[in-house]
């Protein structure tokens, strides 16, 4: 049989480096990944959560515990997504303290959302191309002798 070698943390970031993201949970839970909004967990809200994401699966985890699963479908260059479904959600020990309104299955709850794609933002002018319009009023140029 084989030995092991046991990697340290650092190792195995230099690893899976092309797989990991980290994101910030808003305050509903959720983390934007790409053009998907991704739930985590609500009692993590604002907190930096890991997403591993592999051929066939996205996972959310905070501290080594995974929060929530996503099966992926790639577009045909096989790195963008097409599509992510099928999500999971783990019962962990970072749920809210906050009592759920609605009993599980009365609600359509949506754990992943395809988001519009970014626009583009409108150029800002260079502080030289801004121009002061003088209020006639105010004018200290113009000077009335009497």
């Amino acid at each position: 049989m084989g030995s092991w070698q046991r990697l340290d943390p650092e190792q195995l970031d230099r690893i899976f480096y092309s797989t990991r993201f980290v994101r910030t949970l808003n305050k509903g839970g959720y983390l934007r990944f790409r053009h998907w909004r991704l739930y985590g967990e609500l009692g993590l809200a604002k907190r930096k959560a890991n997403i591993w994401l592999s051929k066939e699966h996205l996972t959310v985890e905070f501290g080594d515990e995974p929060l929530s699963q996503y099966a992926v479908r790639y577009q045909s260059d096989e790195k963008r997504l097409r599509d992510i479904v099928e999500p999971r959600r783990f019962e962990t020990r970072y749920r809210s303290p906050q009592l759920e309104l609605w009993q599980s299955g009365e609600v359509e709850w949506h754990l992943v959302k395809r988001l519009p794609d970014y626009a583009l933002r409108r150029k800002r002018r260079a502080e030289g191309d801004v121009i002061q319009i003088p209020f006639p009023e105010f004018d200290t140029r113009k000077q009335t002798s009497s």
